[in-house]
């Protein structure tokens, strides 16, 4: 009965383990391996779903900085109006690095009294993340969301992306 037992947690094990792994797998290994880890796969623009576009110009391994440009309508932030990015990035044991990046929506032309966190992982030329906005004065709460950050804009924006 123990050796079954053990059989089936082994295998359960095995097969959880594939499965995680299989969500942020594919080609990501070996392009991290052709490019580099850090900023260096990070550098250039990304585009999100939404419009807005993610400008990495710098960093080192482990951090990167860039500007980023809100293209949702509705917001404070309009497109073109660029806000400062600060971002880490972290690449667990399995190589595929998880990102967390932050723009503070006061640091611009338009003082909008937020800030948004984004928390994702890049894989295979995307870049997917949960965002949450906050209000700096807590006058309102949290908005959540997520984002799918790619090379290219959205064939969906008509003016096209900064």
């Amino acid at each position: 009965m123990k050796k079954n037992l053990s059989l089936i947690v082994a295998i359960l094990l095995a097969s959880t383990l594939s499965f995680h792994c299989g969500e942020k797998e594919g080609d990501a290994n070996s392009e991290l391996s052709a490019k580099g880890t850090g900023q260096n796969m990070l550098m250039g623009k990304w585009y999100n779903e939404l419009c807005s576009t993610m400008n990495v110009t710098g960093g080192t391994n482990t951090t990167f900085t860039g500007q980023y440009s809100n293209g949702a309508s509705g917001w404070c932030a309009q497109p073109n109006d660029w806000y400062s990015l600060n971002g880490n990035i972290i690449a667990p044991q399995a190589g595929i690095p998880d990102v967390e990046f932050t723009v503070n929506w006061n640091d611009g032309p338009i003082k909008c009294n937020s800030t948004t966190v984004w928390k994702g992982y890049y894989n295979v030329g995307s870049i997917k993340t949960d965002w949450t906005l906050t209000y700096n004065d807590g006058s309102k709460p949290p908005i959540k969301g997520k984002d799918t950050f790619t090379r290219e804009c959205p064939t969906s924006c008509a003016s096209g992306c900064p």
